[in-house]
């Protein structure tokens, strides 16, 4: 048995989560902001995921919207090996 690698591309609607933009993000993805961690001003958006799981993502990471109308979010370190601007 030989396993095959492969590609996949598809074009997506992202945007980084921000300081500034991140009630806007929320609103986007129908997320909700939260503290990550009540003793500092660490912020993140917490959104229900296409895979029924509840995601939760913090300044830096990206949400994703697939063709699908569907979101995740994803780090930043991989958003940027995987995803290329097209426009």
């Amino acid at each position: 048995m030989k396993i095959k690698k492969f590609k996949y591309i598809q074009e997506v609607k992202a945007i980084k989560i921000t300081k500034d933009n991140i009630y806007n993000v929320a609103t986007w993805c129908d997320g909700d902001v939260y503290n990550t961690d009540f003793s500092t001003e660490v912020w993140g958006v917490c959104i229900d995921s296409f895979s029924f799981k509840r995601q939760q993502g913090k300044i830096g990471d990206w949400v994703v919207k697939n063709k699908d109308e569907e979101f995740l979010i994803v780090d930043d370190k991989f958003f940027r090996k995987i995803f290329k601007v097209i426009e």
